[in-house]
């Protein structure tokens, strides 16, 4: 018999008897061991020695296989859940270092499949550090830090190292022992340190600031100050009117912080010593000085010698300026305005002086311009508003003669660079007549009537309108110094007499009003002493082809035409 029929038969009993043997793979889907994979990786910093590893499926182990990078060291390890069910790895865990994760979950089956992800694990400085001078002995060194937003350990307190370093005119730096000062977690995150220690006037300061957490410190961040003082970093003068200068300072050149000025003090020629026409500790500002203690009249382009006084915690500083009244007589100051609501058109205006009376007889008929308050007298009335235009040309000549103005175009729209006199403007006129400008905080408030009447009702006490005597009569009857018996101060927000009544005034069309008049058509504006309380608010325009009796004017100077010249006068 041939031996392989002996031997096949074997072979097949064998094969068919013995069991077969099934491989448990933890990463096949289709194996009962299969163990589910990490999902949604999430990473985050921890703390400075501790990183956070998170699954939206880490309920189903308590330890996972972990290949790390980074930190100048590859290693692989197993990580279990700490007692708060967080997977945090401590494992040489370094700040300001890169590193790069491949996790596994674990059991006794075996290893799941991986997934990945990176971490840049920083420990930040501090941001905005800004150090700032309180006085010439002592700084706020201030910062920001927002622990909540880096790591996802919960904190009490901040150890904050601060290091110093001073130097004083020539000498070397000093180091100071750096100092470990706790703080409470701020709501706002933003720290304070205040030094008083070892610091005089110029003093220059160097600041470094990190945070001690544990064994570790973060970034570090520097800053510096030179302790000089307070400097007058601008000084402005403006004539408001011929008795009448407003001083505007800004001390703020140094490194000390606004609000640490202890006293700044004005005077002007007339005060004695240690007298003051004002007194405050702002370190920017406006004051109007009336010259109301004045020993002497005061006239127009009158030079009036100051002394400004500004002071620290220990020494003070001054500086002696001169300026001068305005040049011509009744003519008021209004500064620059935006955003002024004229019947819902919006306009804004650059700053400019004003007539406070109406152009009246004695400097009609006259030429003003001799140095001489002009006295006063019934209002220009019946003229065209060419009429009024060419006088503003007359006046400009008279005064370009003594070197002050240039002559008026005469045109409708006034060219801002020209200084000599000129027609208002709609919204000119009406911010003179109207708008109280709130000199520290730029707001302003607008009135319907003068100041006296607000938005009240106005009668023959504060306006000569309607059944008030049916004629014009002399400007400015409605102030303190008028022989007007029944007439009561009366007077715009900017110092302006018979805004409301007396006699209509003729102004110019500007682009910023929304006119649909043909160009042969003139605005005045103000009521006359024709007119119903209704007709006379300063908001009220009415349209006029020609002169009458009822219409006069005033006249305006543009402002920086005319500082150029104040300029020009020092070169």
């Amino acid at each position: 018999m041939n031996i392989r029929y002996i031997i096949l038969p074997l072979i097949l009993f064998y094969s068919c008897s013995e069991e077969i043997i099934n491989t448990c793979n933890a990463q096949d889907p289709s194996s009962d061991c299969y163990i589910i994979p990490p999902n949604e990786f999430m990473i985050n910093s921890y703390s400075p020695s501790g990183i956070l590893l998170s699954f939206d499926n880490q309920n189903l182990t308590e330890s996972i296989s972990i290949e790390r990078t980074g930190g100048n060291e590859d290693i692989s390890y197993t990580l279990s859940k700490n007692q708060d069910n967080q997977f945090i790895d401590f494992e040489n865990v370094l700040p300001n270092t890169q590193y790069n994760y491949l996790v596994r979950y674990k059991n006794n089956s075996g290893e799941s499949d991986l997934i990945q992800n990176s971490i840049s694990h920083n420990f930040p400085a501090v941001e905005s550090l800004q150090i700032e001078a309180l006085n010439e002995t002592s700084v706020n060194v201030g910062w920001y830090y927002n622990i909540d937003s880096i790591f996802n350990e919960s904190y009490d307190f901040m150890n904050w190292q601060i290091l110093k370093q001073r130097k004083s005119g020539v000498s070397d730096w000093i180091t100071y022992e750096a100092q470990d000062i706790s703080m409470n977690i701020s709501n706002d995150n933003y720290y304070q340190y205040v030094d008083d220690e070892n610091i005089q006037l110029n003093d220059s300061l160097k600041y470094q600031i990190s945070l001690k957490i544990g064994d570790f410190e973060s970034n570090v961040a520097r800053d510096s100050i030179q302790i000089d003082f307070p400097q007058l970093e601008s000084l402005v003068t403006i004539p408001m009117n011929a008795k009448a200068i407003a001083i505007q300072w800004d001390i703020g050149s140094s490194d000390l912080s606004s609000g640490t000025i202890s006293a700044v003090k004005i005077s002007n020629q007339f005060n004695g010593p240690g007298e003051f026409i004002y007194e405050g500790n702002e370190n920017s500002g406006v004051f109007i000085d009336l010259l109301d203690n004045a020993n002497i009249p005061i006239y127009a382009n009158h030079e009036i010698s100051y002394e400004i006084v500004w002071c620290g915690l220990d020494d003070c500083e001054e500086e002696q300026f001169s300026a001068s009244t305005f040049p011509i007589y009744n003519m008021q100051y209004v500064p620059s305005m935006t955003d002024i609501d004229l019947n819902s058109n919006i306009v804004s205006t650059d700053a400019f002086y004003i007539d406070i009376y109406e152009i009246h007889d004695n400097i009609y008929d006259n030429d003003d311009s001799n140095g001489l308050d002009p006295e006063l007298s019934s209002p220009k009335s019946g003229i065209s508003i060419d009429s009024a235009r060419d006088y503003c040309d007359r006046r400009s000549l008279s005064y370009l003669q003594e070197g002050f103005s240039q002559a008026y175009s005469g045109s409708s729209v006034a060219n801002p660079n020209i200084l000599g006199f000129r027609l208002p403007t709609e919204s000119e006129w009406y911010v003179a007549a109207a708008i109280l400008y709130n000199w520290e905080d730029s707001s302003t408030t607008s009135f319907q009537y003068t100041t006296q009447v607000g938005d009240g009702v106005i009668n023959c006490q504060y306006g000569n309108i309607m059944n008030c005597g049916g004629e014009a009569m002399t400007v400015g009857s409605y102030s303190s110094a008028s022989n007007c018996s029944s007439c009561q101060e009366s007077s715009s927000p900017n110092g302006l007499y018979d805004c409301n009544g007396n006699l209509k005034e003729w102004v110019e069309k500007s682009n910023q009003y929304n006119y649909d008049v043909p160009n042969n058509v003139h605005v005045v504006m103000g009521g006359d002493y024709m007119s119903a309380e209704g007709s006379v608010t300063n908001s009220t325009l009415e349209y006029s082809l020609s002169g009458h009796e009822t219409i006069g004017f005033r006249t305006v100077i543009s402002a920086e035409p005319f500082f150029n010249y104040l300029e020009s006068l020092d070169e």
